[in-house]
């Protein structure tokens, strides 16, 4: 038997392909123009976001302007002028020296001051333990200090405070402890003036009634008016030992009177040392 023989037309076979070459091409027109839609959107958004910024940006340059015409004349008319000090917590010094020692001088402007830096000046001062300074618009300003407290004075008239910092000179009127010798260290002096402060605070009367202090091994040796004993105290905690001194003596009546000195540095036994004898 003869296999039969199918023709095939060249135009059946060309059909397809030129069918999927306009599908191509009107796929890659359709991806171009979406290309275009979003290059078109994405300019329109950017433009309107460019306008909107610079809108904005102008804006703010116009502000700043203004705010500064507006600084320099409020500046050049006095308006955000210094012509007041107010200061609280000083004993001291006085408000005037304060003013100078933090360079703060009638017409200065209040917002070129920078408050770091007049806080650091008047920490300079030795008296000063801590300040705080804030501006009262429009023409004040503000200073709040705490002192250090002087506890003892020297030979040469100069005061110490319970940091163990020298207060210079002191002030007209005001009884303190005279430390006799200057031979203690910083370390002891801080420890000894820290106990006054304590005794101080906590019973002033008492307090008043030293008259002086000179180092001796391990403490200190007091003269307390209205003892004519002599007082040998620790270095911690002084004022304890103070009052169990006065109370001591208070309690030996007609003994106490032939007492050469009393020695409380060695907690909780005191060391009577008669007339006569001398003490550790």
């Amino acid at each position: 038997m003869k296999p039969s023989v199918t023709s095939i037309s060249r135009t059946a076979v060309r059909e397809p392909a030129r069918r999927q070459g306009v599908n191509a091409r009107k796929q890659a027109g359709l991806r171009r123009e979406q290309r275009r839609e979003n290059l078109h959107r994405t300019g329109g958004l950017l433009t309107r976001l460019t306008r909107t910024w610079g809108a904005v940006l102008v804006l703010l340059m116009l502000l700043g302007v203004g705010v500064f015409f507006l600084h320099r004349q409020a500046a050049a008319k006095g308006w955000i002028a210094l012509r007041s000090v107010r200061c609280s917590g000083c004993s001291l010094t006085s408000p005037e020296e304060l003013a100078r020692r933090a360079n703060l001088w009638q017409g200065t402007d209040l917002t070129s001051l920078r408050i770091s830096d007049v806080e650091a000046r008047l920490m300079a001062d030795p008296r000063v333990l801590s300040a705080s300074v804030r501006r009262a618009w429009p023409h004040g300003v503000v200073l709040t200090v705490t002192e250090d407290v002087p506890q003892v004075r020297d030979a040469r008239g100069r005061a110490f405070g319970t940091s163990g910092r020298c207060l210079g000179p002191v002030a007209s009127g005001q009884a303190l402890p005279l430390l006799e010798s200057g031979a203690i260290s910083g370390q002891d002096l801080s420890r000894l003036l820290t106990g006054l402060d304590s005794l101080h605070r906590q019973n002033p009367a008492l307090w008043k009634s030293l008259r002086s202090l000179r180092p001796v091994p391990d403490g200190m040796l007091a003269s307390v008016a209205g003892l004519p004993t002599e007082l040998l105290l620790p270095l911690d905690e002084p004022g304890q030992a103070l009052r169990r001194a006065t109370w001591l003596y208070a309690q030996l009546g007609e003994t106490a009177t032939r007492l050469a000195s009393m020695d409380l540095r060695h907690a909780p036994y005191a060391v009577l040392v008669p007339t006569g004898r001398t003490g550790s």
